[in-house]
């Protein structure tokens, strides 16, 4: 994984925060993974035509098998490319929807964490299908902010959003999203985890301020 856009992490930071903010969680009661509810009450009817349109494409089975399976038929550059294509057309569905500095900065990282001369024996191309998912998300947050994006060892997109110390991590996994937020309360830090269905993603981040992350802070405060 590229190292030079300190907007593009590596899987293992992104697991080493994840592993330690759930060290003591229990995941045995969340909801089982069904297929996800674009439903005008859940999301409203722009959202459901945006995510009736990422479904209607056709593309192929997402790119998930390890450095040597993808040298079979043909050279990693290729194969790394193509991964970058199609989560790049999947985006461009959309685009009317993100703000272009977003989607400019979005295609930026998505290259840089595909980077060939960087790709290690373990790394796994971006699952389109986590991918589609982040993009519902997006859509959702309607962010000011961009996030900084990591791939996880499955080649699930990983968001992180920073806000003075405080930060949230979120992977997007094709039904569910996981999110963990670390803020700090008198210097101390204090880890908060979560298990949901991607359009509960908002509702679940509501008791802890998201729009510190999401909004920029001028704005935040002109609405409060």
């Amino acid at each position: 994984m590229s190292s030079k856009n300190i907007q593009v992490y590596s899987s293992s930071k992104y697991m080493e925060a994840f592993n330690h903010a759930v060290a003591s969680s229990d995941y045995s009661n969340t909801l089982s993974t069904t297929k996800l509810d674009f439903s005008a009450e859940i999301i409203g009817d722009e959202n459901k035509r945006v995510m009736q349109a990422i479904d209607a494409l056709k593309t192929k089975p997402s790119l998930t098998a390890q450095k040597s399976t993808l040298l079979e038929d043909a050279s990693l550059e290729e194969h790394l490319f193509d991964a970058r294509a199609k989560v790049k057309i999947l985006t461009s569905a959309v685009s009317m929807h993100i703000k272009p500095e977003m989607r400019k900065k979005l295609f930026h990282q998505i290259d840089m964490l595909h980077e060939p001369d960087e790709w290690e024996s373990n790394d796994v191309p971006v699952n389109q299908s986590s991918f589609k998912a982040f993009l519902s998300g997006l859509l959702q947050i309607n962010p000011d902010r961009g996030p900084g994006l990591g791939l996880s060892m499955a080649g699930n997109m990983i968001t992180s959003w920073v806000s003075d110390k405080d930060r949230l991590i979120i992977e997007f996994m094709p039904d569910n999203v996981k999110w963990v937020i670390t803020r700090f309360v008198d210097n101390e830090p204090e880890h908060f985890t979560g298990y949901t269905k991607i359009f509960r993603l908002i509702d679940s981040l509501a008791p802890f301020n998201p729009e510190q992350w999401f909004w920029k802070r001028e704005e935040v405060n002109e609405l409060t």
